[in-house]
């Protein structure tokens, strides 16, 4: 049992040494600077896009809602 909690926590330790140097390199070479400046140049942009994303999804849910009440109409029709 202390030899399987010893593997557990080398496994643990392991993977923080692993995310710790991801990060490292994210933080430490230019490539990693970039991609960090553009992620975050895209967050800070990303409520404009979803702004004018907004209104065309609204009317096709609309679009869709009819068709759906259309289609639930005509089968209750046949049924009756």
């Amino acid at each position: 049992m202390e030899r399987r909690h010893g593997n557990l926590a080398a496994l643990g330790l392991g993977s923080l040494g692993v995310v710790l140097g991801g990060i490292g390199v994210l933080l430490f070479s230019d490539r990693g600077r970039r991609m960090l400046r553009t992620a975050g140049e895209r967050i800070w942009q990303a409520p404009d896009r979803f702004e004018f994303w907004n209104e065309p999804i609204q009317e096709e849910l609309e679009r869709i809602k009819d068709t759906l009440n259309q289609l639930s109409k005509t089968l209750q029709e046949a049924q009756s």
